[in-house]
């Protein structure tokens, strides 16, 4: 880690190998985001116990892509 003086004020420099590292994707979110990427737009993202939860109005459950999506492109985010 390089560390510079500038001003009075010591500015530690980035890119050591002690950074952190970034924290790996979430597949709840993956989920969603495939899921607007094949035809549900409007797909919400889940909680954090997993959950998705639509008004009872929505029209999301009811359509094509929604009823697809899950056993399609996007199965490889759904545990198991």
């Amino acid at each position: 880690m390089a560390i510079a003086v500038v001003g009075g004020a010591a500015i530690a420099g980035c890119g050591s190998a002690t950074a952190k590292t970034r924290s790996e994707p979430n597949p709840g979110l993956q989920f969603s985001q495939c899921m607007r990427a094949n035809g549900v737009p409007n797909f919400p993202d889940l909680d954090t116990n997993g959950n998705i939860q639509f008004p009872v109005t929505s029209p999301i459950p009811q359509s094509p892509a929604f009823q697809s999506a899950p056993n399609g492109p996007c199965q490889k985010y759904l545990s198991r």
